[in-house]
């Protein structure tokens, strides 16, 4: 398996298995074609350490170079795929706010197809010549409630620019939550965006 698989399935296990606990779990999408999830835990349930994990994808199918009509050898394109953004991190509460630091990761898809003489004959291959950036994050998470109105939010720094989110939930069941918001990678790019979730 490969080691962003790994990461991936220990992140859903991770979300799924501590959903009960969360302080809030939130899903987004925007009309622009992206999504999001955020989310924060409080894994024992007594102290004030919590797990903060945050998603976002954007796809897309975009040329961003090329070199001649793909007919001779050396003629290529590359084209631009999903674009991701992914954290997860242990930050200790304090009151609405929670500093935390932790790993990230973000990716631009990109492909490379390139016309290559291969026993006599033309073909195209296809390579991917993605450049992920993985490295350490950190920043600031927050939420505040007022009645059925609340506030959350992080502020983070990623291994290439930065990553904000901002939402205004109104709790309608107790538990269940409907939002608005703005979300903003350095990779992946923004969007206002709309969604439901949970909260504790």
């Amino acid at each position: 398996m490969k080691a962003k698989d790994l990461l991936f399935a220990l992140v859903f296990v991770l979300v799924v298995g501590s959903v009960a606990s969360a302080d809030y779990t939130d899903v987004s999408g925007s009309l622009t074609g992206v999504y999001t999830m955020s989310l924060a835990v409080n894994p024992d349930g007594v102290s004030n350490v919590m797990v903060v994990f945050d998603g976002m994808v954007r796809g897309q199918n975009k040329k961003v170079d090329h070199q001649g009509d793909m007919t001779a050898v050396g003629d290529y394109e590359v084209w631009e795929g999903r674009l991701s953004s992914i954290l997860i991190g242990l930050g200790y509460r304090m009151e609405s706010v929670t500093p935390w630091i932790g790993a990230a990761g973000q990716n631009a898809k990109t492909t490379k197809h390139e016309m290559k003489l291969q026993d006599g004959k033309l073909n195209k291959v296809t390579t991917d010549v993605s450049e992920p950036a993985r490295g350490v994050a950190f920043g600031l998470s927050a939420e505040h409630w007022t009645d059925s109105f609340g506030l959350s939010g992080t502020v983070a720094k990623m291994p290439e620019g930065f990553m904000a989110n901002a939402r205004l939930k109104y709790n309608f069941s107790g538990i269940g939550t409907a939002h608005v918001g703005y979300v903003y990678d350095s990779i992946v790019g923004h969007g206002v965006v709309a969604g439901v979730g949970i909260a504790y």
